[in-house]
Order: C-alpha cells, then structure tokens, then sequence
C-alpha cells in the first residue's frame, strides 16, 4: 500500500472516530449547578443550548437551574403571549425557552434592563428557535400563535409584531 493510501485511510478514519467527539452536544455534559450559575458564560451557554435542543434528556433539568436563577432578575412577561402555551405541555419548553431568554438578556444588557420591547423580542426570537427545533424533532406539535410567530420570525416581521403587541406599555 502507498505512502498516499495509508495516509488517507488514517485521516478517513480519525475523522470517523473524533466525529462523535465534535458532534457531543453541550447538554451531554452540563457543568454542575454551582457551576452553571457562577458565570454569564456558563449561563448564556445554557441558554443557547436549550433553544438548540428543547427536548434533550438533561433540558428539563438546566431549564430548571435557569427559571430558579432568573426569578431574582427584574423583567415582565406577557401573559397573552404565555398563557397560551401554557395550556399545551409540548410546548412548555418554548413556553420557559421565551422566559429565560428573555432573563438571559436584561442580565447581559443591564443598563437596557428597562428595554422591554428589546429583552421581549429577544425572548420571543429565542422561543421561536426553541419551537422550530421542537418541530423538527416532534413534527406533530403544532400551535397557532407559534406558527405564526414562525412565519413572523422568518419574514423578519417578528420585531414589529412585538412592538404593535397590546401588552407593551403606551408612551
């Protein structure tokens, strides 16, 4: 066998066995609680991995980590955006996805933490991200204002939504 042969059948093959390794996902191996709360790193990382994969064995867990963390954070949520997914339990997912994303950004922006129509929109964005992740790995969960949220959120229409959306403050 040639020098060439050899050498492309070891990359092939350290390719196919490192794979796996690279593909791991950051839920696979979650830093312990302490840990995970200890850092703005550690926390945005778990929150970018939960909209990436909502259905993942360890989300429930990290999810809940991050709804306990993010109580002490000052923020609103709407209600009309909320309520509804509170009445199907495949989405609790996007339902608490929408909440700690939107905590995720008034701690990274604080001197913005008054910005509801900006954090509200982060977390409606990240949701909506959940949601088409849930989708994909569940295709028969549907739900109306989420689909149209989608399409919103891929019309890139989804800022004007919120910002028109009755539960944001008059000026």
């Amino acid at each position: 066998m040639s020098n060439l042969v050899k050498t492309s059948l070891l990359l092939t093959l350290s390719a196919a066995m490192t794979s796996p390794l690279l593909a791991a996902s950051w839920l696979d191996r979650p830093p312990l609680p302490d840990v995970l709360l200890s850092n703005r790193r550690n926390i945005h990382q778990a929150v970018l991995a939960l909209e990436r994969e909502p259905l993942h064995k360890n989300a429930a867990l990290i999810r809940a980590f991050l709804v306990g963390h993010f109580k002490k954070v000052d923020y609103l949520i709407c209600g009309d955006v909320l309520g509804p997914l509170t009445e199907a339990k495949a989405l609790e997912p996007v339902m608490f996805q929408i909440v700690i994303a939107s905590g995720d950004w008034v701690e990274e922006h604080p001197e913005r933490a008054r910005d509801i129509s900006a954090y509200t929109l982060a977390g409606l964005e990240s949701g909506v991200r959940a949601y088409k992740n849930l989708r994909a790995a569940k295709p028969g969960v549907k739900h109306k204002l989420m689909d149209e949220l989608l399409v919103r959120y891929d019309n890139n229409t989804l800022k004007q939504w919120n910002a028109e959306h009755p539960c944001r403050p008059k000026a």
